[in-house]
């Protein structure tokens, strides 16, 4: 009897083992034609969904996909999906930002970047946002502060176009 045991349980974690590799290797897949072909990026990912529903990284690409197609709300109930399995998972939550802001909902647009840089404050992208949204609500104080924490954790090599947005719009922010 022990021995079908051990017998089931290596022949079960092979298998495991099995669908959580094919899962990464889908997630690969996806993550190469998220630009390119997102319908068949999100379809890879959903069927790594399938393969591994522990992954916050499958349901959060599949996010990006929809986001790349403007589905926002949908776009948004993946973000959430990937939340439910890893509440800290900054690109899940910055990405909900960029779904929000993109549908004019400035205070969740705001939460969600906050949040992003709440848990990782050497996120460029979400300082950017941040100062954007901040503008959009009127309020110059909060949008220069965080352009300018945007400009402390932008790498120069990379950002140069964005830094000097950043410049100008705090210049502009500041008349």
């Amino acid at each position: 009897m022990k021995n079908w045991f051990s017998i089931f349980f290596f022949v079960f974690g092979t298998l495991l083992g099995e669908d959580l590799m094919k899962a990464k290797e889908l997630n690969v897949k996806g993550v190469s034609l998220l630009n390119t072909n997102p319908s068949e990026a999100l379809t890879l990912f959903k069927e790594a969904m399938g393969l591994d529903s522990k992954t916050p990284d499958y349901p959060s690409n599949a996010g990006v996909a929809l986001l790349n197609q403007k589905n926002y709300n949908e776009a948004i109930s993946f973000f959430n999906k990937a939340l439910e399995i890893s509440p800290n998972h900054t690109s899940a939550h910055f990405n909900l930002g960029v779904c929000y802001q993109a549908m004019g909902d400035n205070q969740k647009s705001v939460q969600a970047y906050a949040k992003a840089v709440s848990l990782n404050p050497e996120m460029p992208e979400a300082y950017f946002n941040l100062g954007l949204v901040y503008s959009r609500l009127n309020n110059k104080k909060m949008a220069i502060t965080n352009y300018q924490k945007f400009l402390k954790v932008a790498n120069p090599s990379t950002m140069s176009k964005p830094i000097q947005d950043a410049n100008n719009r705090i210049k502009q922010l500041s008349e």
